[in-house]
């Protein structure tokens, strides 16, 4: 499936037309559901500047490589279930003080 509206550089995920899988409130990203979308690559670091995420779920995709140690800091729910990360969790996700919900497990 076509990530709809995403843009390979610059852009803005939470103006209209909104992005497919993208929550906003006013610029805040604060939901990211790509769920089954067949994304493929790894993680980038750069995922730990969105402050404003709270639920992150990039289960059952085709993601590799390792997880980074630093994610958003504000994430109440984290699914990477269904994956093919080459590691756990790093244990930076320990001090993420606000996770209620996490999911993971490798294909």
């Amino acid at each position: 499936m076509q990530l709809e509206h995403w843009k390979e550089e610059s852009g803005d995920p939470c103006a209209e037309p909104p992005w497919t899988g993208v929550q906003c409130i006013g610029s805040s990203i604060i939901d990211l559901k790509l769920h089954g979308l067949g994304l493929t690559g790894s993680i980038g670091f750069e995922l730990s500047n969105l402050k404003s995420l709270k639920k992150l779920d990039l289960s059952s995709n085709d993601i590799e490589g390792s997880i980074p140690y630093s994610l958003p800091p504000n994430l109440t729910h984290l699914n990477f279930a269904e994956n093919k990360f080459s590691q756990s969790f790093p244990y930076s996700i320990e001090k993420m003080k606000h996770l209620q919900h996490l999911f993971e497990s490798t294909r």
